[in-house]
């Protein structure tokens, strides 16, 4: 369900129809689909908790972090397919694929792939912490919100040119 109400929610702001009905229904659909992304984002932690922890509990540690950063590798050259395929049909400049393919540029409907090719890559560290320290979640938790909570205090960044 977390991945149709993220795709519809993707669909509905690609396609501008949030803007074509102000009923207080779309509003409630609005808010339910943009739910959605949360939701996906904290079921992939549960996964790489269950799946992946009890090899790092068992002194498997290496057989984990290998497929783990194979399964990064898997997506970070999906995500250059899409690219490459923008590019070709001239969609992107070459110079803004790049930027893409640097995980600096937006790329509609396949972003998800960045996400998973960051966070299976940085999983091992995480998994690890979480696992090596008892309150290892929490620190994770802490650092992973410092930065959302420091945003006021950094002085606004001009956008790249294109």
């Amino acid at each position: 369900m977390a991945i149709i109400a993220a795709t519809s929610s993707h669909a509905f702001v690609a396609s501008g129809a949030f803007g074509f009905d102000p009923s207080v229904a779309m509003m409630w659909f609005q808010i339910a689909t943009h739910l959605a992304t949360p939701v996906f984002i904290g079921l992939f932690g549960s996964m790489l908790y269950i799946a992946y922890r009890p090899k790092f509990t068992s002194g498997r540690d290496l057989e984990g972090i290998q497929q783990l950063l194979s399964r990064s590798a898997q997506c970070y050259f999906l995500y250059l397919i899409c690219i490459l395929t923008w590019v070709v049909n001239g969609t992107f400049s070459a110079v803004y694929g790049l930027r893409c393919a640097l995980l600096i540029g937006v790329t509609p409907f396949v972003d998800i792939l960045k996400f998973y090719t960051v966070m299976l890559f940085a999983a091992p560290i995480i998994i690890s912490v979480s696992t090596r320290f008892r309150c290892g979640l929490a620190i994770l938790l802490a650092l992973a919100m410092a930065p959302h909570l420091a945003y006021p205090l950094w002085p606004p960044l001009k956008p790249l040119p294109l």
